[in-house]
């Protein structure tokens, strides 16, 4: 999820059975916070936002810019 009320830099957070990690993107794609995800889960979610990172970036300027 990318908030429309957040802030720089470009991340987006990930929730998964009550939990959330925060990943940024817009550099490279890097865990900035984990609250409670496993390493498998962190692997899945970080693999998730690589693979989509080009819409992500488009979807923050859309937001942002």
């Amino acid at each position: 999820m990318i908030y429309t009320k957040d802030h720089e830099p470009m991340h987006v957070h990930v929730f998964y059975q009550g939990n959330e990690i925060i990943i940024e993107f817009e550099q490279e794609v890097s865990v900035r916070e984990n609250n409670g995800m496993n390493r498998s889960q962190l692997r899945r979610a970080s693999a998730i936002v690589v693979e989509n990172r080009e819409l992500l970036i488009e979807s923050w300027r859309r937001i942002y810019e």
